[in-house]
């Protein structure tokens, strides 16, 4: 699970590395099922059940169904420079909102495709 470094020698990167994978699985293995079922037929019990763990396991990356959606529109590969750069430079606060609306568009639209 954990990896060894060649450019540090802490593992500190390393567990980071495995903790941001298993919270993907998680949330991807929740999102297949509230696609499936539906979110308010989704319980954690059934979420752990898919992905082979306890309920503490699950507690201690998240915080109930709602924290895995919060995830999935926050988690890294949305946050990338290029966007973060054109928010921070954005001439005023209504170009802003317009940026993080059609960034969930996108999630919508990406989500439901799936």
């Amino acid at each position: 699970m954990f990896e060894e470094s060649k450019h540090f020698s802490s593992g500190v990167f390393e567990v980071q590395d495995s903790s941001w994978k298993f919270k993907e699985e998680v949330a991807e293995t929740a999102i297949s099922l509230f696609k499936r079922d539906g979110y308010n037929n989704v319980t954690v019990n059934d979420i752990c059940k898919a992905c082979g763990i306890s309920r503490s396991v699950f507690y201690s990356s998240f915080n109930g169904k709602r924290s895995i959606l919060e995830y999935m529109v926050e988690k890294p590969q949305h946050n990338d420079d290029k966007s973060f750069m054109k928010f921070a430079h954005a001439d005023n606060d209504f170009e802003r909102i317009w940026q993080l609306f059609d960034r969930f568009i996108t999630i919508a639209y990406d989500f439901a495709r799936n």
